[in-house]
């Protein structure tokens, strides 16, 4: 009996279950509608404007269409840089769908304008090296926008350019001063392949070619205004920092570096000199002059080289009255060589060294940078500021100067203050005496007669000079820290 009751409630069960899944309702997705089926064209001339709808970017670019839109008036704009922006309204369509040509070059408010204004005047234009035949100033217009390159080029001065945007309906303002070339010139990485600012010597051959020591890219051959390098990495340079370059009468080439010193007729050819493979004690090298009759004489940190016909001769302390092995500086006079040996200037007769010092001889101090020989056999010296620590460790400072020495005694004035670092001293052909400093170039014609030239009252492009040399022609070339200066001195009146 239980048994059979049980089946009834599962019948009953079943019953219910089925009749509550058959009153279930079924469910389904819904369709998708179909996509717009609006379409505009959008062309241009020039091409490639970004085409908005409605103020929102397609990211399209004419010519191109927009599909798939609703066929409703649109607002088309057009845009892309320099260019005024342009909008149509238009209603999209799906059975013949409209289309936008925007012809941008036959509006003339699309174009924009150029005032081109150079000092000095009357200085011939270039835009995207095209001549024109206008010169400045002059306003040229109907120029369609985008990027131009404008030049200015005028007698004896050097071209300046700037690259230019010109946008639709404005003027574009170009004011270019070109640097006077006539008296003065600069060379510098900015507008030359120099390969750094920094330029330690210079000296000249007879032909003309400038060479020029570089504080750490080797030496720079410069001939009608092409500059060739020469490094370790292409050539035989013992060292990329060069102290001092040396041109000797027969153009061969002499230059001091930190790691030796090289010889050369051409510079693809070099002779090379180190410790390892000659007589000399350092490889640091500060000067390197010649008698102007075959001799050669070096300096360096480990003594004073003579050198004839390859053979060398180093002296030093130890084997003379030689009061120091730092050699900074050599000068031929026509019977004695005057050597800088550390901060000692002394006279060498061939045997014996002369010393003169500051107490006894009438010179500003026993700093001296450089010595130079004038026309008339009388010896200049150029002393930097010093500072001297005594043995009970007070110090004293002495301000430089520059001397003459007449064979028998010295006259000598004190220059700038303690803050003035010489660098240099060099007598031109017309007897004046130039002093590199770190606060301009001195000229003196006596100890009472000088200038300074700096950039603020001259065409001189720093004002840390570092050494100067003259040419067959009278010009000055002049190693600074930016760059190479030629100063045509023989242009200016005396």
């Amino acid at each position: 009996m239980k048994r059979k009751n049980l089946l009834q409630l599962l019948l009953v069960i079943l019953i219910i279950l089925f009749t509550v899944s058959c009153d279930k309702e079924v469910s389904t997705s819904p369709s998708e509608p179909e996509p717009p089926k609006g379409m505009i064209f959008v062309d241009s001339e020039p091409a490639g404007f970004k085409i908005y709808l409605d103020g929102r970017f397609t990211g399209r670019f004419t010519p191109d269409s927009i599909p798939f839109i609703e066929e409703k008036l649109f607002e088309v704009g057009l845009k892309r840089n320099l260019w005024k922006d342009t909008s149509v309204f238009i209603e999209a369509s799906s059975v013949q769908p409209p289309q936008i040509d925007v012809n941008y070059l036959v509006n003339p408010s699309m174009r924009g304008s150029l005032n081109l204004v150079s000092s000095p005047r009357d200085a011939k234009i270039y835009i995207n090296d095209s001549l024109l035949t206008e010169t400045s100033p002059t306003v040229i217009k109907g120029l369609l926008p985008g990027s131009y390159n404008v030049r200015f080029s005028f007698e004896q001065h050097r071209d300046n350019q700037a690259i230019v945007a010109v946008k639709s309906s404005q003027v574009t303002n170009v004011n270019l001063a070109l640097r006077d070339t006539s008296i003065w010139v600069d060379y510098r990485k900015l507008n030359s392949p120099l390969p750094t600012d920094i330029l330690t010597s210079v000296a000249v051959e007879s032909s003309g070619i400038v060479w020029i020591g570089t504080i750490d890219k080797g030496i720079v051959r410069f001939q009608n205004n092409v500059f060739q390098t020469f490094d370790k990495s292409n050539s035989l340079l013992p060292h990329d920092r060069v102290t001092d370059v040396f041109v000797d009468e027969n153009d061969t080439k002499w230059i001091g570096t930190e790691g030796g010193f090289a010889r050369f007729d051409d510079p693809n050819n070099m002779q090379v000199y180190t410790t390892a493979n000659s007589e000399l004690r350092n490889n640091r090298i500060n000067v390197i002059t010649g008698d102007g009759v075959g001799t050669i004489w070096i300096g360096s940190w480990g003594g004073l080289v003579k050198m004839v016909n390859q053979t060398m001769e180093v002296m030093r302390t130890e084997n003379s009255n030689l009061p120091s092995n730092l050699i900074k500086e050599v000068e031929c006079g026509l019977t004695d060589i005057w050597v800088v040996a550390d901060t000692f200037l002394t006279r060498f007769d061939g045997t014996n060294f002369q010393k003169f010092g500051r107490k006894n001889n009438n010179i500003p101090n026993s700093n001296t940078i450089g010595v130079e020989i004038d026309a008339e056999g009388n010896t200049w010296a150029a002393f930097s500021a010093q500072v001297i620590t005594y043995p009970n460790l007070t110090t004293e400072r002495i301000i430089g100067g520059l001397g003459v020495y007449n064979n028998s005694q010295w006259q000598s004035v004190f220059i700038g203050d303690l803050s003035l670092t010489m660098n240099d001293l060099y007598v031109d052909r017309d007897g004046y005496k130039w002093i590199a400093t770190s606060s301009g170039l001195f000229r003196f014609l006596d100890l009472n007669t000088s200038i300074a030239f700096r950039p603020n009252n001259s065409g001189i492009l720093s004002q840390s000079i570092n050494g100067l040399v003259e040419d067959s022609r009278g010009t000055l070339w002049i190693a600074t820290q930016d760059g190479l200066a030629k100063y045509k001195k023989y242009l200016e009146t005396k």
